[in-house]
């Protein structure tokens, strides 16, 4: 088992050594509401091996005392059924936690401070144990003070205090185990009843074995060098880069193996595979989508065998509904009712259920404001800022609406100088940019938007007042929110109450608070005052880092330390000074972890010298360091970003000059001085007010050992790192260029249509803005479901997973996630109305953004004033378009207009729905044709090219559709009786006469059109890709071609192509091509499925015209793949010349047959047609021979094989689809897949077909 974590969600992927360690992902756990940009945690196993426990959290979590200490969420998870049971309290994010025993028990623990009411006045620390057998939230005990580590053994619980080995019965008494040199941690079982730890002493670690009441060290080695790592049923594995070498010549303990690997492997419950490195995209440029896409990000798994052997795996994790449903809180009671607000509304605010911001919200700046859109800088425009910040030169001047902001003219460090340092000095710009970094990423804006486009401001999580250990958004509260915003998350001066207050020096009008939200200049200067106060108020204090110069990047620890968990003055005989919890003592923190963003395994004093350079990965678990920790390794190691210029992710700031950077970081001790803070590791005090209980590193019970006073713990003047300014004067300054744009012109539009906006301003709003390009004729409005709140107040938690972006039609759109359920919180309904009622004929469009638009299940719904029409469309296009609904009659009589909610059969809070513009285009009378083209692969255009980037994207996961649709079609290309113009054309031309929907789906079985259920695999997909496209093939997550609205009684011609697909021939095409197929057995065996298949399609044309009842329906049938004069060897050799002459004898046998069906069905009173394409292609099928005796002008339009991919939804090489068409055939030495427009219509192919259907329906009467 291992774990990977992304935006959506910590995935839980599992291998078997039985399926040749193929991943595949058992769930993945999140909670809905809680917009994040990456999850982090950790999981465990059960001794047997079938049960999962994981702590996750959002990455912010980190940045936070108390959520880090017991904010995080817990689930248990079956690894063979999936099932998730997610548990009711909330527990640490320290890297020891959860704690899984030899048995089926797990112990969680969390660390509460005196701070929450229910601790009293000391700290202590909760402990759970869960019996994964059982429901419930397992048996809990409390013990003062802090423990970690914990593990069940037997029917106690042994874990770490300070130097100590305790265990810790049911009623919570601690008893000393054994006393250490050192600090234990990492413990393990070591089988049933003994346990195996390390001990952290100065730069060694020893692995110590406690058994029968007795400690033995193992072995020791360089701290850092090696880790101990659980296997099945109480084995422990010594792990690390040189481990066998180091044990040579020991006598382990029966259970204990090492094994040669990086000490942060993972490794399988054998034994027999070694997980090196699993990583998430940050290489190269991931298919289909970037960083904030909504989809999982692929994992690619770096492993070892046991005979050494390297293998490399990848996965695309999938969703789940389970592991996304909400986390219900102990007792189910809601603690958000009391407290008071800072929510104000006004009797000019519009109805709140009506607009997407938040009238009564207590901080500042609106989200969802269609007049606060945030600009997203480039990674070189932050470093710009930044580095302009540190020395006071952001004060130039930003025009009068600038990036139209609607702001006056102002200078960023005109609103907010820079502070003087006390000593003199500025800050380096390394240390403001690690900040920076660990809290927003380096954004401005929301992480949905990209680099140079517009969104919502970055706000925290606490915008909405959440209690974010149970953030249910039907719990919104006003009088407890957390107003950070933007890149440096700054709060001081952002709550709507602090308006036209004095705060630190400054006058927070709402100007300013526009600017720190919407311009990433004037965040940073805000932000900087923040740190350089930090630093004076510690100085001040005489917390005085080494030689105590600003201008060394060590030096600003206490500066940063206070950043994050605030500085408590001094008061009489009370603590004072820096928390405990930003500590590197606290044993929250792995004694053995190496400096952040370093090689895991970094130990230059080995021989030989071990320098292993993935320290990345550390950004993946940021809990397991201290906030300066992480600060330090930012201000060395670049954060890393996606570029979406380049397609990949890479740094994105210059990092400090580093002289001897390991040498200038203060060590785990540096700050744990008994005499200054009551901190002793080298000690067993016992605890004021505790008699009888152990010491540990804090010998205060209520973990107030703040440090406050001077340390030197490195000569800077040599070791320490100094500042790098790549920008140091304001020109030429860093422009971003956005990958997407805005379509401001009415490209696409008929010239009389009547648009609606989703905005409604004359004026450009925000960056990529655009002036209003058409008469205002209605308006956009949201309904948002409301519920009661605290205080009596009304809440829409709709709105929390509102978000607008500064693109699409007119420079903006909305968009929120896909939901399944009508009652869901996260409902959100969006409606275009327009202001004078139509009376007619009209067109309905929409117009579908470049971007933030996913969903393949868009429902709208078109209130004619006189019915109610629905129609579902796939939006990934990837293009700005504009798209038809169809054609409708309209009446005056009644209220008219178009909506969207982002309700979808298929919802888990990942799929963007976007609402942008609609338009209605009159019409001066009915149109003459209504055309609906239905079918498979031979009536979407497979093998044509082209196709509609909606329909051919992301093979590989979830998202995937291959419908393959595209305009050169037969089913597009063909001509309507009276006009020489192909459909393609007059639906290009806008031709009023023409209404033309398109459904047809390459793959699809008649079965799969006609159907009416939800497909099973949309909420609760296979384990693998390779199951999970069996199961999708052919529909995908788009709705039934009969569901899809596309057909009504106005239908007149339904072109359908069907039965290839239920007759298998697919599956009779690769059997020949993998061996010997021409025998009367096998021949019968496929007329037999061809037969078969005809019932499929007679049911699918009567459901046809049940939806349809008048239409003329033309099934389209199937043409011979093979010329009559064939070579004697085609396809790589793989078919011989009878094979071919057997399958041109079944597609006969399939003409012959639907030509029979569709004669019984006319008979039967159906309005259905045939047109014959074997003798429509002419004899134009592939591997034709060549010689002269025959024409060597007869055109080949039948693809022959196509090696594959062609297109991002072909069939590729992708982990978990064994199945998938490769073979090895095509390129000799190289799996190459064969595509899907293999033995498909090229597309003269399919102006042939074309031709045939324009003859054949003026000969049915169809005109």
């Amino acid at each position: 088992m291992t774990t990977s974590a992304d935006e959506t969600g910590l995935h839980i992927l599992v291998a078997d050594a039985d399926t040749a360690y193929q991943w595949r992902t058992v769930t993945t756990l999140a909670e809905p509401g809680v917009a994040t940009d990456q999850w982090v945690g950790q999981a465990c196993l059960t001794g047997s091996g079938r049960t999962a426990v994981a702590v996750y959290a959002p990455r912010q979590f980190t940045n936070r005392e108390t959520l880090s200490n017991a904010g995080a969420f817990a689930a248990v998870v079956h690894l063979a059924t999936g099932r998730v049971t997610k548990l009711p309290e909330r527990y640490s994010l320290a890297y020891h936690n959860p704690g899984c025993g030899s048995g089926e028990s797990v112990v969680l623990t969390r660390l509460e401070l005196p701070a929450t009411p229910a601790a009293g006045t000391d700290a202590r620390t909760v402990l759970t144990t869960v019996d994964t057998r059982r429901t419930g939230g397992g048996r809990q005990v409390v013990t003062p003070g802090q423990v970690t580590s914990a593990i069940p053994v037997g029917q106690t619980i042994v874990a770490a205090k300070g130097a100590e080995l305790v265990s810790i019965d049911r009623q919570g008494r601690l008893t000393t185990r054994a006393r250490t040199e050192g600090t234990p941690f990492r413990l393990l079982p070591d089988g049933a009843d003994d346990v195996a730890f390390q001990v952290a002493r100065a730069d060694t670690t020893d692995l110590v074995r406690y058994a029968g009441g007795e400690l033995t060290t193992v072995a020791s080695a360089p701290l850092g060098s090696v880790k101990l790592r659980p296997g099945a049923d109480g084995r422990v594995f010594v792990v690390g880069g040189r481990s066998g070498a180091r044990l040579a010549g020991r006598s382990l303990p029966t259970r204990w193996r090492s094994v040669d690997a990086l000490p942060d492997s993972a490794v399988s419950r054998s034994g027999d595979l070694v997980v090196t490195r699993v990583r998430t995209g940050t290489e190269a440029a991931r298919q289909g989508g970037g960083a904030g896409d909504g989809r999982p990000d692929r994992v690619a798994i770096s492993a070892q065998l046991a005979d050494g052997s390297d293998v490399a795996f990848s996965v695309a994790p999938t969703l789940d509904r389970q592991g996304r449903a909400r986390t219900v809180a102990a007792g189910g009671s809601d603690d958000s009712s009391g407290g008071g607000t800072d929510a104000r509304t006004s009797a000019a605010d519009p109805d709140p259920a009506t607009v997407p911001w938040d009238p009564d919200r207590s901080c500042a700046v609106p989200r969802n404001d269609e007049n606060i859109q945030v600009y997203q800088p480039s990674r070189e425009q932050m470093e710009w800022a930044a580095n302009l910040a540190v020395r006071g030169q952001l004060t130039f001047q930003r025009p009068a609406n600038w990036a139209n902001n609607g702001l006056p003219a102002y200078s960023p460090q005109g609103m907010f100088p820079s502070l003087p340092l006390s000593g003199g000095g500025f800050v380096p710009a390394q240390v403001f940019l690690g900040i920076l970094a660990q809290e927003s990423n380096l954004l401005q804006a929301s992480w949905h938007a990209v680099d140079g486009l517009a969104g919502n401001p970055l706000t925290s999580l606490g915008f909405y007042g959440l209690n974010l250990t149970n953030p249910d958004v039907t719990k919104i509260d006003w009088g407890h929110t957390d107003c950070g915003y933007g890149v440096g998350q700054v709060t001081t001066g952002m709550k709507r109450s602090d308006t036209d207050q004095w705060i630190t020096g400054v006058q927070w009008d709402y100007t300013k608070q526009r600017a720190v939200a919407l311009d990433y200049a004037t965040n940073a200067a805000a932000g900087l005052r923040i740190l350089q106060d930090k630093w004076n108020t510690t100085r001040d204090a005489g917390l005085i880092a080494n030689n105590g110069d600003p201008q060394y990047i060590e030096n600003w620890w206490f500066a940063i330390w206070a950043y994050n968990t605030g500085f408590y003055p001094q008061a009489g005989s009370q603590p004072w000074g820096v928390g405990w919890a930003n500590n590197p003592s606290n044993p929250n923190y792995p004694p053995d972890r190496q400096m952040f963003l370093t090689a895991p395994l970094d130990v230059p004093d080995a021989n030989p010298p071990v320098d292993d350079d993935i320290g990345y990965d550390n950004a993946k678990h940021p809990n397991h360091w201290s906030y300066p920790e992480r600060v330090m390794g930012f201000a060395y190691t670049s954060l890393r970003r996606y570029n979406y210029s380049t397609g990949n992710y890479s740094p994105t700031y210059s990092t400090a000059l580093e002289r001897n950077k390991f040498v200038a970081q203060p060590t785990r001790f540096t700050f744990c001085v008994p005499a200054r803070n009551a901190c002793d590791p080298a000690t067993s005090q016992v605890p004021g007010g505790h008699p009888g209980e152990p010491a540990g590193p804090c010998t205060r019970d209520d973990l107030k050992c703040w440090w406050n006073g001077p340390v030197t713990w490195t000569d800077c003047a040599i070791n320490c790192g100094l500042e790098t300014r790549r920008y140091t004067s304001v020109e030429p300054r860093p422009y971003a260029t956005a990958i997407y744009d805005s379509q401001c012109g009415r490209a696409g539009l008929p010239d009389n249509a009547l648009v609606v906006d989703d905005i409604d301003s004359a004026n450009p709003l925000g960056p990529q803005g655009c002036a209003r390009n058409h008469t205002r004729v209605g308006k956009f409005s949201f309904t948002y479901q409301g519920r009661p709140g605290p205080n009596g107040t009304t809440i829409y938690p709709g709105k929390v997973d509102t978000h607008q972006i500064g693109g699409g039609f007119g420079g903006h759109f909305w968009f929120a996630h896909s939901q399944a359920s009508e009652s869901s919180p996260h409902k959100v309904t969006g409606r275009w109305t327009t202001t004078n009622r139509l009376n007619g004929w009209a067109t309905v469009m929409v117009h579908v953004p470049d971007h933030g638009a996913h969903t393949q299940q868009a429902k709208y719904t078109i209130n004619t004033g006189q019915g109610v029409k629905t129609r579902y469309i796939p939006t990934r296009t990837e293009q700005h378009r504009w798209v038809k609904l169809g054609t409708y009659q309209f009446s005056n009589q009644a209220a008219q207009y178009v909506e969207l909610t982002n309700i979808t059969e298929d919802g888990k809070g990942v799929e963007d729905v976007a609402w942008d513009a609609v338009a209605f285009v009159p019409l001066a009378a009915k149109p003459r044709h209504f055309v609906v083209a239905m079918g498979d692969s031979y009536g979407s255009g497979e093998g044509a090219g082209g196709y509609y980037g909606e329909t051919d994207n992301n093979y590989g996961n979830e998202s995937w559709n291959a419908c393959r649709r595209t305009n050169r079609s037969w089913q597009m290309l063909t001509r309507l009786p009276g006009s020489s113009s192909s459909i393609k054309d007059r639906v290009a031309a806008h031709d009023p006469n023409v209404d033309f929907q398109f459904v047809s789906c390459s793959g699809a079985t008649a079965a799969k059109m006609r159907g009416t259920s939800t497909p099973g695999h949309w909420q609760s997909p296979p384990d693998t890709f390779g199951a999970y496209r069996l199961r999708a093939e052919g529909q995908f997550r788009e709705m039934s071609q009969i569901e899809s609205g596309a057909l009504d009684g106005n239908t007149t011609l339904v072109l359908l192509s069907a039965g290839g697909n239920d007759a298998e021939f697919p599956r009779t095409m690769e059997h020949c091509a993998m061996e010997s197929c021409d025998t009367p057995g096998y021949e019968s065996t496929v007329q037999q499925r061809i037969d078969s298949s005809h019932h499929q399609v007679r049911q699918l044309i009567e459901a046809i015209a049940a939806r349809a009842p008048n239409a003329t329906i033309m099934l389209v049938g199937y043409p011979r793949l093979f010329a009559d004069y064939h070579q004697d060897q085609c396809v790589f050799g793989r078919l011989t010349s009878s094979e071919m002459s057997m399958l041109n004898r079944l597609a006969l046998h399939l003409r012959d047959g639907q030509r029979a069906m569709v004669d019984q069905a006319r008979s039967a009173g159906l309005r259905v047609q045939f047109t014959d394409m074997v003798e429509g292609l002419l004899d134009h099928g592939t591997c034709r021979k060549y010689d002269t005796n025959h024409d060597i002008l007869v055109p080949d339009d039948i693809n022959g094989v196509v090696a594959g991919p062609e297109g991002e939804g072909d069939f590729r090489l992708v982990e978990g689809d064994s199945d998938a068409p490769c073979v090895g055939w095509i390129t000799v030495g190289l799996q190459v897949c064969i595509s899907r427009a293999s033995f498909h219509p090229k597309d003269t192919g399919n102006v042939t077909y074309a031709n045939a259907v324009t003859a054949r329906l003026p000969a049915v009467g169809y005109n």
